[in-house]
């Protein structure tokens, strides 16, 4: 018997060329996908200016008002915070659901735009990264090019000098000194301010028309007025100088975040009165702040001798900064305990 001829078997094979065709149309997709997620769904950009509209209230209360739209332009009357379903970790402290923890180690109390720094509490933390102002705007002057500052304090005294020279039609304010003072014949300010190392500061003097310059001896009617909408808070006041042990210094401005700020001057807190309000305000009764739509959550964490897990909301934008004496702030855009 003869033996069957086996039919021949066709193997295909995907060419280099094909191959990378079927990657880039994978690729095509993925890429299609997210550009269109980005053009309907982005988030709104950060106004230059807020409004302020929050307002402390205790931890014996769960619901926090605020004016009327009348009075206050907000278009939300009052805010009615849900019953919060709570977990417990660490010392016994309890969170709400939808929330993760972020080690932080105590040495973490030292750094951040809020510490307490004072002649009692000097600053140890770490600086980060500071930049030059050659970024700066046509609306201000500096002393000297080579001052550096935190990036979003070159920002925020962008921001703020345009609206200065709009409102006053002058461009007659100059930044002096940032991380130290001048300590040459001659100079305007001597003064050894404890948190002009962290890099959030700016000394602030005036250029005359002459082209010699002058110190902010006294209130500049404008920047205690407007100063607070770009994040910037006078750190040393007469008001809180036997807390500080500071001499008051209306020429020095820290920058903190517009939200905190805003919060300070709504309230009308120093910063040492702000961060002594706030210790009422743990993750369980927090502080609202309410302004364009967007509703923060702020609250004090106590540090715990070792690592301390400091709870914050899952996929919320935050900001965590240590106090510099015995725990964190948090700022959060999310109202815990909503929905």
């Amino acid at each position: 018997m003869r033996k069957k001829k086996k039919k021949n078997q066709v193997h295909r094979r995907i060419s280099v060329a094909g191959g990378l065709l079927i990657i880039l149309s994978v690729n095509a997709c993925i890429w299609g996908g997210y550009a269109v997620q980005q053009t309907f769904f982005k988030p709104e950009p950060d106004e230059n200016a807020i409004i302020a509209d929050g307002v402390f209230f205790g931890t014996d209360t769960s619901r926090l008002t605020l004016e009327t739209p009348e009075e206050s332009g907000n278009t939300v009357q009052d805010t009615v915070i849900p019953d919060i379903n709570t977990a417990t970790f660490g010392s016994g402290v309890s969170i709400p659901d939808g929330c993760v923890t972020v080690p932080q180690e105590r040495k973490n109390i030292t750094s951040g735009a809020l510490l307490q720094l004072d002649s009692e509490h000097p600053f140890t933390g770490v600086v980060g990264e500071l930049v030059t102002f050659d970024t700066k705007n046509e609306s201000y002057r500096m002393k000297n090019m080579e001052l550096t500052a935190h990036s979003e304090v070159v920002d925020a005294m962008n921001s703020m000098a345009a609206s200065y020279e709009a409102a006053t039609g002058r461009a007659d304010l100059m930044v002096y000194s940032t991380t130290s003072v001048y300590s040459k014949e001659g100079s305007l300010y001597f003064s050894e301010l404890p948190d002009r190392a962290t890099g959030y500061c700016v000394d602030l003097c005036i250029l005359n028309e002459d082209g010699t310059i002058s110190p902010i001896s006294e209130s500049n009617a404008w920047l205690e007025a407007n100063s607070y909408l770009y994040g910037f808070i006078f750190s040393y006041t007469a008001a809180d100088e036997e807390i500080t042990g500071v001499k008051a210094a209306p020429y020095h401005l820290r920058y903190v975040g517009k939200e905190h700020a805003s919060i300070m001057h709504d309230e009308g807190l120093t910063l040492a009165g702000y961060l002594e309000a706030l210790k009422k305000h743990t993750i369980d009764a927090p502080f609202y702040y309410i302004e364009g739509g967007k509703t923060w959550s702020v609250y004090y964490v106590a540090t715990d001798v070792g690592t301390t897990e400091v709870p914050v909301p899952l996929g919320a934008d935050y900001v965590i900064s240590g106090n510099n004496t015995d725990g964190f702030i948090v700022k959060a855009e999310a109202l815990l305990g909503g929905e």
